[in-house]
């Protein structure tokens, strides 16, 4: 056999050697491009159960508040119709015992308002957030028909590619050529301004998703050699590397307090968070106003009624320790508060209860006794204002007003040890831009045009312009996410149909 013979038959055997391990590696690399399509599917499916679990958190204590609010209206009505002021009762403790029944009547109405426009609300947030912000990420024909290979696109390599000699001449992604760079320009994407909000309409492919890593220059400028293997992700330097799928990121799971999914919930949680604390607090405000009925009732029935004194201040020092451990068990107070909310609990009961004991002693005539009463009268309803004011309500992160002394009852927020800020979208935008940014002072990423004619798998076949799957033409973009995302807004008046001059009104968009 001749030299050239020999020469030839060795070319042919390795460019079928580096043929065949082209082709095996496209596909394996199909074979993961569609794993990746069914995990990120899998990570945005668990995104979603995270929005379930958080805002029907909201319902699912409504239910339990609103069926303890409706047993308790039943024994408030109950009361106005069959616990009678017996003949000859004090207009004085008629007076505080009417009082304290349509106290607590009015709290447990309040209560069900709350806990009903809790309840609605979080569902319908729920609703918007699912159907229109956090979507799956279920790829396009064009992403499917990008993640395959052709055959022939082994003619577009280079011939040191096709030739490389196994062993001898060193591994095959060491002879990848570098990706061009384009200088960028005063108007390059690269450059644009971080003032610019970059809101993603589908939870499932965040903005942040767009912050690539991007092509490294050529190998004549130094330190960028480097910089374009860590860019590529195959031997042959036709893939880029996915660490920057907003699914398939470290922090998706380890961080989740800083998901887009989580803001989206804690930013729709400030439309209901209120209404859900006030529904718990008035179900207790209510509670304590029941029992201290009770506690009147036990002196203007037991007392006046039966002539059973130790039974009548019995009954009112059990129902009073009610209203005291409700005040214990649901407020975080200090040690002046808890005391001042005890003397002003306890002290109208108590003049009640002597003046009481005095009129039936004297045949219903308390005499000078009965100036009192209006003490009793005034200490009641400095209770009602003292109790208001522990509430100590204040604006949380995000700008729900929330009771602070009820904090440790409340549970509205899952998330709630996290720090939340309206700002999360800007920030998100500085990173993004951030991440684009050149890997060298001049040097940009790669904004190489793509024919649009060209099939989408082709378009992954430029080692020229890397790009993954889900980035070739037709397949959504940062800037129609942009697009999409302008739109949506968290203002309850959008759930109704409205007119455009209404809702030209007001803001309430996400974000603001």
């Amino acid at each position: 056999m001749s030299l050239f013979q020999q020469a030839t038959s060795f070319l042919l055997d390795s460019f079928d050697y580096n043929r065949d391990n082209f082709l095996y590696d496209r596909k394996m690399r199909q074979l993961m491009e569609y794993q990746l399509a069914d995990m990120r599917i899998k990570q945005a499916q668990l995104w979603r159960q995270d929005v379930r679990n958080s805002m029907e958190l909201a319902p699912r204590k409504m239910s339990v508040y609103l069926l303890v609010i409706a047993l308790e209206l039943n024994a408030v009505a109950t009361a106005l119709c069959k616990a009678r002021i017996p003949p000859g009762a004090p207009p004085w403790l008629a007076a505080c015992h009417t009082l304290a029944m349509c106290s607590a009547l009015v709290y447990l109405l309040l209560g069900l308002w709350f806990g009903l426009h809790a309840f609605v609300s979080a569902q319908a947030y729920k609703v918007r957030i699912l159907t229109q912000l956090v979507r799956l990420p279920v790829p396009t024909w064009q992403a499917v028909e990008a993640c395959r290979t052709y055959a022939s696109s082994f003619e577009g390599i280079g011939a040191r590619q096709m030739l490389r000699v196994p062993f001898v001449q060193g591994s095959q992604e060491a002879r990848v050529r570098p990706p061009s760079v384009a200088v960028p320009s005063a108007a390059s994407p690269a450059l644009a301004s971080p003032a610019t909000p970059a809101a993603p309409a589908t939870g499932a492919v965040p903005a942040v998703t767009a912050a690539l890593s991007a092509p490294a220059a050529p190998p004549a400028m130094p330190g960028h050699a480097e910089a374009a293997t860590t860019a590529v992700a195959d031997p042959w330097g036709l893939e880029r590397r996915g660490e920057s799928l907003a699914e398939l990121r470290p922090e998706a799971n380890r961080h989740v307090e800083r998901q887009r999914h989580v803001w989206l919930v804690r930013e729709a949680a400030r439309f209901y968070q209120t209404y859900d604390a006030f529904c718990r607090i008035s179900l207790s405000a209510g509670t304590s106003s029941l029992a201290q009925f009770f506690a009147f009732f036990c002196l203007s029935y037991v007392l006046t009624e039966n002539a059973a004194p130790v039974a009548a201040w019995a009954g009112m020092l059990v129902f009073n320790g009610v209203s005291i451990m409700f005040m214990r068990i649901d407020l975080m107070l200090s040690g002046e508060q808890y005391l001042v909310g005890i003397i002003l609990l306890l002290s109208s009961p108590t003049l009640c209860a002597i003046v009481t004991f005095i009129s039936s002693k004297n045949s219903g005539d308390p005499g000078y006794w009965e100036f009192l009463m209006p003490l009793a009268l005034f200490l009641r309803g400095a209770w009602f204002i003292y109790y208001l004011w522990l509430f100590r309500v204040k604006e949380v992160q995000n700008a729900a007003m929330l009771p602070m002394a009820f904090k440790a009852v409340l549970y509205i927020d899952p998330f709630a040890w996290a720090k939340h800020s309206g700002n999360w979208l800007k920030q998100l935008q500085r990173s993004v831009v951030s991440s684009r940014r050149p890997l060298q002072p001049g040097i940009s990423m790669d904004e190489t045009p793509v024919e649009t004619s060209m099939l989408p798998s082709l378009q992954c076949m430029s080692a020229s312009a890397l790009r993954r799957p889900e980035e070739v033409t037709s397949c959504p973009t940062l800037e129609t996410e942009e697009a999409n995302m302008a739109h949506i807004s968290f203002r309850p008046g959008t759930f109704a149909n409205i007119t455009e001059e209404e809702a030209g009104e007001g803001g309430g968009r996400i974000g603001e």
